[in-house]
């Protein structure tokens, strides 16, 4: 039987971890590209790629707060908010112990607008589902 009261839940970390690999993967593909050594989106040259900074975290935050609302069926829009906040901080963990440098407030609004984003997509498609079994 499933508890409704806990806050942070399995899902809540799996989720994080989607999007964790996702923003991993995406970086290190940029990086082959670019042919940078480490992380294209935090070396020195994140002016020039942060529209692709944010558009990668919005991505990975609406990815995984559609899929952990998919799987809890929560009411309430807090179960993206701390998967967006556990991803930010393995996210900043991973980058200071590789690279040696700490996540900026981008990456934590860009995950949290994206969290957001996929938990409201999450309940359209609920809302949706519920309206074809009514007619």
């Amino acid at each position: 039987m499933r508890d409704g009261s806990r806050i942070l839940r399995v899902e809540n970390l799996a989720g994080s971890s989607i999007s964790l690999g996702l923003i991993i993967f995406i970086d290190q593909i940029l990086g082959l590209l670019y042919g940078s050594a480490g992380s294209v989106i935090m070396n020195d040259l994140i002016s020039e790629f942060l529209f692709s900074y944010v558009t990668i975290h919005t991505f990975a935050g609406s990815a995984s707060g559609y899929l952990v609302e998919r799987k809890t069926m929560a009411q309430s829009f807090q179960t993206s908010i701390i998967t967006s906040l556990l991803t930010y901080i393995f996210e900043a963990i991973y980058y200071q112990l590789l690279f040696g440098r700490f996540e900026g407030i981008w990456s934590l609004t860009s995950l949290i607008i994206g969290g957001l984003t996929g938990f409201f997509f999450a309940k359209i498609r609920k809302e949706r589902e519920t309206l074809k079994k009514r007619i």
